[in-house]
């Protein structure tokens, strides 16, 4: 914590002393140099992960407060195509949790600018993901939670998939999503039963979520029209 002596914006220069200056400078330097600490294991990764998708929620329910802001439209487009009873906390949780996971999947398949290219990186495997994160990220949208999209696109960028990989034993996402709701939110993870699952149900769940969630998609405009575009 620096102090100063008095107000800047009147007292000028004699508001700091040298040696407070001289603080105030390398904490700036601290602030707008910050990078973020990789995380070496997949529990560390879903521990780091947990509280910046929290304030990405927390900035969507913010938004979601102006009628008018264009998260709000999109909750809206979201209720007509997907889950047509979600109130605004369900869609802040589902909007956050997807745009994490799309980064992190787009970083692990090789993306090195997810400002730019993650989703044309999940084009080339993910191309249903893909479609999501463009209409999730759009820049009217994303410019009303910039700051916790920008910590997690820093964030995940540091990861190194080679690296957690050498640190791993077995499969490196089979307990993610369970530490990481663990550490999101401990309440959600036990409303919906997120504990060790075999990985057969899991692959057959994912298959049935991906097959009724592309046919949804294909039902929306926006996404249609991207699509006939070739963006």
């Amino acid at each position: 914590m620096v102090i100063a002596f008095g107000d800047v914006r009147f007292d000028g220069p004699s508001s700091y002393t040298s040696g407070n200056a001289s603080a105030l400078e390398v904490l700036l330097r601290d602030f707008f140099g910050w990078e973020p600490i990789v995380p070496t294991t997949p529990r560390a990764l879903a521990e780091t992960l947990a509280p910046l998708t929290r304030l990405l929620r927390e900035s969507v329910k913010t938004a979601l407060t102006q009628s008018s802001s264009a998260l709000a439209h999109l909750r809206d487009e979201w209720r007509d195509v997907f889950f047509p009873d979600a109130d605004d906390a369900q869609f802040s949780d589902s909007y956050a949790q997807t745009l994490t996971y799309a980064l992190l999947l787009a970083r692990v398949e090789g993306a090195e600018d997810l400002h730019a290219y993650a989703a044309e990186q999940l084009d080339k495997r993910h191309a249903l993901l893909a479609q999501v994160l463009r209409v999730l990220a759009e820049p009217s949208a994303r410019e009303e939670v910039a700051v916790p999209v920008d910590l997690l696109e820093r964030t995940i960028q540091a990861v190194q998939p080679g690296e957690l990989a050498k640190r791993t034993k077995g499969d490196l996402w089979l307990y993610f999503y369970e530490d990481f709701l663990a550490a999101y939110d401990p309440k959600l993870r036990k409303q919906r039963g997120v504990y060790f699952t075999p990985a057969q149900v899991v692959h057959a769940q994912t298959r049935l979520v991906r097959r009724t969630a592309t046919r949804a998609v294909r039902r929306a405009p926006r996404v249609r029209k991207r699509e006939r575009h070739g963006s």
